[in-house]
């Protein structure tokens, strides 16, 4: 039997851009391509439907990445309930990038299975990525499975859908999503103007993921 669409792993999401420097601030939709400016930050709402276990991670156009969420103050606890909304940062606040020139990522990642531990995180993403991009290239399951190492906690299939892009920034390479992206979101406001919005919804199997890719400049 398939599960029915409404039990699939769904992360709903959208991101603002923002001008920290301005007393009131004007919100654009972060959206793959999006251009950030010196003196501007971004800011996360995210959901996951079942309950599920989130990881937010920015990396930056040298390759480096952050762990947004979870946070290792609350233990690295990354167990989000269904339909709570994550707000990154608080709400009224931004994350205010540094100087950049190039492309940057936010990757957002739900799974029912955990990884507990930061230092195993990017090993995780590394495969989990790897993995994404053979299936979405055709590369046959028995192949793909035998370049994993062993145990990972987050392992894919061949049946799992996989978006990819044009772009490539390190780890992720061309992988735009795994699972499918969908619409019909629930229309909400932003956190401190009254534009609103239509979030993403990002739905598949064990693990669902979603690659953000914005560009920076120096001025």
């Amino acid at each position: 039997m398939r599960a029915r669409d409404n039990d699939k792993l769904t992360i709903v999401w959208y991101g603002l851009v923002r001008n920290a420097s301005t007393v009131n601030p004007v919100d654009r939709m972060l959206r793959d391509g999006a251009t950030v400016s010196p003196g501007e930050g971004i800011q996360l709402f995210v959901s996951v439907k079942p309950a599920a276990f989130l990881y937010v991670i920015h990396q930056s156009p040298t390759g480096l990445l952050t762990v947004w969420w979870p946070s290792q103050s609350s233990g690295f606890n990354a167990y989000l309930e269904k339909e709570r909304v994550l707000t990154l940062p608080a709400r009224g606040k931004i994350h205010v990038l540094g100087a950049a020139q190039g492309t940057e990522a936010v990757y957002l990642i739900a799974a029912f299975k955990p990884v507990t531990r930061v230092d195993k995180l990017t090993k995780e993403i590394q495969w989990l990525f790897a993995s994404a991009q053979a299936f979405g290239s055709g590369v046959p399951a028995r192949q793909v499975k035998q370049m994993l190492p062993r145990g990972l906690v987050w392992r894919l299939d061949a049946n799992t859908p996989v978006g990819l892009t044009d772009q490539r920034v390190p780890v992720a390479t061309t992988v735009r999503c795994i699972g499918r992206i969908a619409g019909g979101g629930t229309a909400t406001s932003t956190s401190d103007s009254q534009n609103t919005v239509i979030p993403e919804q990002v739905r598949g199997g064990d693990v669902v993921a979603r690659v953000i890719r914005f560009q920076r400049q120096l001025r």
